[in-house]
Parts: C-alpha cells; structure tokens; sequence
C-alpha cells in the first residue's frame, strides 16, 4: 500500500459520502475522520488508526443502515480500511518501499555471478516478491534481448545472451 493508495482511498470516501443528504453530520464526521486516518497513514503515526479505522467502518455501518448509498460502496470501503488495519496490527510496514529498480539491479547482478538462473533461485533470493512478477522481470529482461530463456515451466534456465557455459 502507497500513501497514492491512502488518497486514492479517502477521495473513494468523498465520493461515496457525496451521496448522502446535504446537512447531514454523519457525513462530516465520515470526512473528518478518513481525513485524519489518512495524515496519519502518511506521516506513519500508527498510534491511533487501529482505533480510528474501527471507529470508521461503525460509521460506515451507521450510514449503510440509512439506505443513501449503495451497500457495495460500504462493502468496499470496509474491506480496504481492513486491510490497512490488518497490515498496521500485524506489524508489518503499510507501506512497503518500492523495490523494482533494486530488484532488477540484484537480479542482473546475479546473472554476472552464476551465468545461469532458474526462478526457484530467484524466489530464494526475493522470498517476498511474487514469483509471477519475478518471472515478468525475466521475460523484460529477454526481450531486451540480455538474457535468453532454455526450457518452459518450472525447468526453465536463464542465461545471460554473452554468457558462454
């Protein structure tokens, strides 16, 4: 999750909280606390979201009682706002730096040390990285035309194009 993400997030809430009659408070108080989630997620000050992010999704439930929206708005909302709340609980970084510059140095790199590479070895070296996109970076790398792959599926062996075994 990026702090591109948390806005992205907290203007889906503007969106939905549009819907709601003109005055009504349950529509600020909405705002005012998605507002202050979001600076929060961005300044990495985790002290209070757990608390407001439930305090949040109650409202949410308040407001989808009311009928003004459409329950899959809620639905939705609620689900990504678990899902930061998940990620602040479990103590892992909510938002994870992006890497692929760095991983596709490390990669190249270790084509210079082995010559040759299967994605297993690679899944050992990102042990968080997916191995779909570990496998999207080989085949940029080949039709770039600096590696060639020998084999399919599982089996498959990847060397750099100069490289000579």
């Amino acid at each position: 999750m990026t702090k591109d993400f948390y806005i992205k997030l907290t203007l889906a809430v503007y969106r939905v909280t549009e819907l709601f009659p003109e005055n009504e408070t349950l529509k600020h108080d909405i705002r005012n606390l998605a507002n202050e989630i979001l600076a929060n997620l961005i300044i990495n000050d985790f002290k209070d979201c757990s608390r407001n992010i439930k305090t949040l999704k109650d409202l949410f439930n308040l407001a989808q009682e009311q009928s003004w929206v459409n329950s899959r708005n809620f639905f939705v909302l609620h689900r990504e706002y678990e899902k930061i709340e998940r990620s602040i609980n479990s103590g892992e970084p909510v938002e994870k730096p992006r890497t692929t510059k760095n991983r596709k140095e490390k990669i190249l790199e270790t084509f210079q040390e082995n010559k040759k590479i299967k994605i297993g070895d690679l899944t050992k070296i990102f042990p968080s990285t997916n191995r779909r996109t570990l496998l999207r970076d080989l085949e940029n790398f080949s039709q770039a035309g600096l590696i060639i792959k020998n084999g399919n599926g599982r089996g498959a062996c990847y060397m750099l194009k100069n490289a000579t075994l």
